[in-house]
């Protein structure tokens, strides 16, 4: 099925790319679901550090960039959508997760946009609530990364539905 002319669009979750999944066989998976008319990969930059031997986040990303890289133009045929809030600051600890302030968001969209070797990603998830921050210093943060073009949308995912209509 030609994905492009059902007006359907499937999204290639890539969670254990780089860890349980290896580089080879992601990149088989990559260039079979692009060839079928798949569009869109899923990932976030803390995927999936608890498959990790380091215990930090950043395989899918680093795996993806590679099939980018080599794939001329692949980059051309493809959303990138990732997700920040749950990288672990010290290895193998859940909760040292980075969290929503200003600067776990900035820093946690460059590092994102370094791995994958891109200049912009296509969406950018909060991937879930941090209520130790201001929901102002968030939003801010976000938007400032849509105003420079590093990201084309803005999402929320784990968020109760007041929390992103105040937002």
């Amino acid at each position: 099925m030609d994905l492009h002319t059902t007006g359907r669009q499937i999204v290639l979750g890539t969670m254990d790319f780089g860890t349980r999944v290896p580089a080879d066989r992601a990149f088989a998976i990559l260039d079979s679901y692009v060839a079928g008319g798949g569009v869109w990969l899923d990932t976030a930059n803390c995927y999936s550090f608890w498959n990790d031997p380091q215990g930090v986040g950043g395989a899918s990303e680093r795996v993806i960039g590679a099939w980018l890289r080599g794939r001329p133009g692949a980059r051309d045929s493809v959303r990138i959508a990732t997700k920040v809030r749950h990288n672990p600051l010290v290895p193998h600890e859940r909760d040292s997760a980075e969290g929503l302030s200003a600067r776990a968001v900035r820093t946690g969209a460059e590092e994102s946009l370094r791995r994958l070797g891109v200049d912009h990603v296509d969406l950018l998830w909060a991937h879930a609530e941090d209520r130790d921050v201001p929901l102002e210093e968030t939003v801010l943060a976000f938007g400032e990364l849509a105003a420079k073009g590093a990201v084309a949308r803005l999402g929320a995912a784990n968020h109760p539905a007041w929390r992103v209509e105040r937002a």
